[in-house]
C-alpha cells in the first residue's frame, strides 16, 4: 500500500537534496513559459518532487472526491498494469493513502494539500488522464493539461441513458468495451466517429469463475441500482420488485445494493435494510465471492448486469407494464436477447426460477454476448494486455502531438542523482515505485 511520509527531517533533506533540480521549474502548457518555483513554497516543492520522483504516465481523474466503489472497477487493471498510475481527486473523504488498497499508486487530494490542477505539470511522463464521471469539475483540468491526452472512461459498461450525453464529445478518446458501448454514443446524437473509441472489453473481475449450466437457482444475488438522481433517471427496483423478492421462500437471497442507495430519498436505504433482513452473509461486500457464490443475478440497468454477464450464469431484470417510461426503454433495448425480463406483477420469483431451471432458453445468446462484451478476453491478464495497448497508443498520440508543438519539448534529465544516505535512497526508490508519497502539512 502506498505510505504518507510527514517526517519533516525527511522532508527537508529531500527538498535540499534536489533543490538544483527544483530550481529549475516546469513548462507551463498553456503560456509556454518557465514557472519558477518559490524557495520557501514547501508545498509546491514536495508536490512537485512526489511527481518528478514517481514519473506517473496515466492519472485517474475523480472531479469529486474519491468513490471508491467506482475505483474497485479499475483496481485490478491498475494492479496489474505495465504502466505507472497516479489518482487525482477533491479529497480521500478523510480516508489513508492504504484504504483504497491499492500497491503502489499513490492518490493526491485537493483537500489533503494537493494542487492537482498543476500537480501533472511537474512530469514530463504523463500522457494521458482518464476520467470516471461526467462531472464539471472534468472541464478544469481539461483546462489546466491542453497538451495532455483526455479520456472518458466513466465507470462500468451500462445501458442508462445519463452514461452517454453530450458532454463526452469533449474528450480525446472515449474509452469503451465493445461495439456494442460505442454505438450508445453515436446513436445519441454525439458528434463523434469511430476513431474516437478505444475498444479494450468489459473489466474482467480478477478471481470471477465462469458458472456451469445449473438444474438449481437457489443461490440469488439482488443487486438493485440507486434511486438515481431525478425520476426521470432513477431506475431502482427496490421499491418495485422489493416485496415480490422477499415473498419467496425459497431461496437463499444475497443483498448487493448500490453505495449510492439513499442519497437523494432516504427511503430507499430503509426499504434496503428492511431487504436485508432476509439477506444471508454478503461476504463482506467482495464483489468476486459473491458472484462465484450465487447462481443467479436479479439487477436493474445498471453496470453489474455487464460485470455479471463473464459469469454466464442467468441474469433476470424487474420489469413490469405499470412501471411507465422506464418499461417502455428497456423493452427498446436488446438486452432480452441474452437477460430475462420478470413481470414481477404477473408471476412470482419461484416461478420465473423455475421455468428458468427447467429450460434456460438464453444460455447460448448469453455466451455470445458475453464473449462479444468482453472482447474474447478470458482472463484479468488479458484484459490488462488491451487496456495497456490502448494506453500505449494514447502516448504516441502525445508524443506526435508534441512533435508538431516543439515549443512543448521542455525534456530535462533532472531528478536521477541518487542520495548517499541510504535511509534517504531507500525513501527515493519507495517514492519511484510508488509504494511512498511525501505529505507536507502546514502545522
Amino acid at each position: 500500500m502506498t505510505t504518507e511520509i510527514k517526517d519533516l527531517n525527511i522532508i527537508k533533506s529531500l527538498l535540499d537534496f534536489y533543490s538544483s533540480d527544483l530550481d529549475k521549474g516546469f513548462l507551463h502548457p498553456r503560456t509556454n513559459e518557465i514557472v519558477y518555483l518559490d524557495e520557501d513554497d514547501f508545498t509546491a516543492r514536495v508536490n512537485f518532487l512526489n511527481l518528478a520522483l514517481y514519473k506517473p504516465e496515466v492519472i485517474y481523474v475523480w472531479g469529486g472526491d474519491l468513490a471508491y466503489s467506482q475505483l474497485e472497477i479499475w483496481a485490478p487493471l491498475i494492479k496489474k498494469s505495465k504502466l505507472k498510475h497516479a489518482i487525482f481527486c477533491k479529497s480521500l473523504k478523510g480516508k489513508t493513502q492504504a484504504h483504497a488498497k491499492l500497491e503502489k499508486t499513490p492518490i493526491f487530494g485537493i483537500k489533503e494539500g494537493f494542487d492537482t490542477k498543476n500537480l501533472a505539470n511537474f512530469s514530463t511522463s504523463v500522457h494521458s488522464m482518464l476520467y470516471m464521471t461526467d462531472k464539471n469539475e472534468n472541464f478544469g483540468y481539461m483546462r489546466a493539461y491542453p497538451n495532455l491526452i483526455h479520456i472518458a472512461a466513466h465507470h462500468g459498461d451500462s445501458d442508462k441513458h445519463a452514461s452517454f450525453n453530450r458532454l463526452f464529445g469533449a474528450f480525446d478518446y472515449l474509452l469503451v468495451a465493445d461495439k456494442n458501448s460505442m454505438n450508445r454514443y453515436l446513436s445519441a446524437n454525439i458528434q463523434l466517429t469511430s476513431d474516437h473509441f478505444l475498444t479494450i472489453g468489459n473489466s474482467v473481475i480478477d478471481g470471477v469463475t465462469v458458472g456451469k449450466k445449473s438444474n438449481k437457482l437457489k443461490n440469488v444475488l439482488y443487486a438493485p441500482t440507486f434511486e438515481g438522481h431525478g425520476e426521470n433517471v432513477n431506475y431502482s427496483s427496490v421499491f418495485r420488485a422489493g416485496n415480490s423478492i422477499l415473498e419467496s421462500n425459497n431461496i437463499n437471497l444475497m443483498l448487493r445494493p448500490h453505495p449510492g442507495m439513499g442519497l437523494r430519498e432516504q427511503k430507499y436505504k430503509i426499504e434496503v435494510e428492511r431487504l436485508k433482513l432476509k439477506s444471508v452473509d454478503n461476504f463482506k461486500k467482495n464483489k468476486m465471492k459473491q458472484f462465484n457464490w450465487s447462481d443467479v443475478l436479479i439487477c436493474d440497468i445498471s453496470g453489474v448486469l455487464s460485470e455479471y454477464l463473464f459469469t454466464e450464469k442467468p441474469i433476470i431484470v424487474p420489469v413490469s407494464s405499470s412501471d411507465g417510461w422506464l418499461y417502455n426503454y428497456i423493452k427498446n433495448l436488446d438486452i432480452s436477447k441474452y437477460v430475462y425480463l420478470w413481470d414481477y406483477n404477473d408471476i412470482s420469483l419461484d416461478q420465473i426460477l423455475l421455468e428458468i431451471e427447467d429450460d434456460d432458453s438464453l444460455y447460448e445468446s448469453r455466451s455470445k454476448r458475453r464473449n462479444e462484451l468482453y472482447c474474447g478476453v478470458e482472463s484479468i491478464e488479458q484484459s490488462v494486455g488491451l487496456y495497456d495497448k490502448a494506453l500505449q497508443f494514447t502516448s504516441q498520440v502525445k508524443y506526435w502531438r508534441d512533435i508538431k508543438n516543439i515549443s512543448n519539448f521542455y525534456k530535462q534529465e533532472s531528478f536521477l542523482e541518487d542520495p548517499k544516505d541510504p535511509n534517504l535512497l531507500k525513501i527515493v526508490n519507495e517514492i519511484r515505485q510508488g509504494y511512498s508519497v511525501l505529505k507536507f502539512e502546514i502545522v
